[in-house]
């Protein structure tokens, strides 16, 4: 699962928002995954942050979250 954490104002904010999507399992043994998200998500400027869990058997297996900024694009809406 990737989920992804919207904080709006700054990343010691609590988060206002949290989507959670399944990812695709490239190589398990390589431990390799991948998700593409619709152009939709990241429709609103700001803090947001990104962290995956694995599950095996079981074990469950969490990322630290790690944060990135949208910026407005400045296109026309």
């Amino acid at each position: 699962t990737v989920s992804f954490l919207y904080y709006g104002n700054g990343p010691d904010a609590p988060s206002t928002a949290a989507y959670h999507f399944t990812g695709k399992v490239i190589s398990g043994p390589a431990g390799t995954a991948r998700y593409i998200n619709a152009t939709t998500l990241f429709n609103v400027a700001g803090q947001w942050g990104i962290s995956w869990k694995v599950t095996l058997g079981g074990t469950v297996l969490e990322s630290e979250v790690f944060l990135f900024r949208v910026k407005a694009s400045g296109a026309a809406a």
